[in-house]
């Protein structure tokens, strides 16, 4: 059915048309939890054949949408398209990214805590072929790192939490920062600064169960 649709859709001419009816018919297959249906239509959107005006459109609306899936479906489908935009990652680098971050959140709540750091690892955040914010740069590499040292991925936390030690960080994103760079001295073995670290961290927090839980750290 699906693959009927996106064949007439692909012979209609003038581009606004084409960009609408491609993003209707994908909001109706996410609506319908239709795995079969948007895997088909991200492989047809990802072909060269489709204007990058039209594609860029239509794959932002299928980034949308699918999140809103039932899980069982989601995940197949999100994983599918990762798939297919990897070919053509500097085509579609937002889209990319954006289903990348929603499916790593997906997996970390399942506890796939490798898998979720691996995602987050591969989100191009210095291609240059798009602007990213610092801020945003340091809370995917914090994620990154939480993700990795979760799964014991010592030297790839590693890798992240000295990618976001020099980025702009709001206050809660650099207690987070802090507490990976904390667990990171400590797998270091570097004992008097981790006392030193979550003693500061207790110091730096107004609330009693976060404070008592960074001074049980520390001893």
């Amino acid at each position: 059915m699906a693959e009927q649709q996106l064949a007439k859709i692909a012979e209609v001419s003038d581009a606004k048309q084409k960009t609408d009816q491609y993003k209707s018919l994908i909001q109706e297959l996410a609506a319908a939890n239709n795995v079969a249906g948007l895997n088909a239509s991200i492989d047809a959107l990802v072909q060269e054949s489709v204007a990058l005006v039209v594609s860029r459109q239509a794959i932002q609306q299928f980034a949308e949408s699918i999140p809103t899936m039932k899980h069982d479906a989601f995940v197949p489908v999100a994983e599918h398209a990762l798939k297919a935009l990897q070919a053509r990652t500097i085509s579609f680098e937002e889209h990319f990214s954006t289903i990348s971050e929603k499916l790593a959140h997906v997996y970390l709540a399942d506890g796939k805590f490798r898998e979720a750091g691996d995602l987050l690892a591969g989100i191009p955040l210095d291609s240059g072929q798009r602007v990213v914010d610092d801020k945003y740069k340091a809370a995917i590499y914090v994620l990154t790192a939480e993700a990795y040292l979760k799964a014991g991925a010592w030297s790839d936390a590693d890798k992240a939490v000295n990618r976001a030690s020099s980025l702009e960080r709001d206050a809660d994103l650099n207690q987070r920062f802090r507490v990976c760079f904390a667990a990171m001295l400590d797998y270091k073995r570097k004992y008097l600064d981790v006392i030193r670290h979550y003693f500061e961290l207790a110091k730096a927090t107004d609330n009693e169960t976060i404070r008592s839980q960074f001074i049980d750290s520390a001893v």
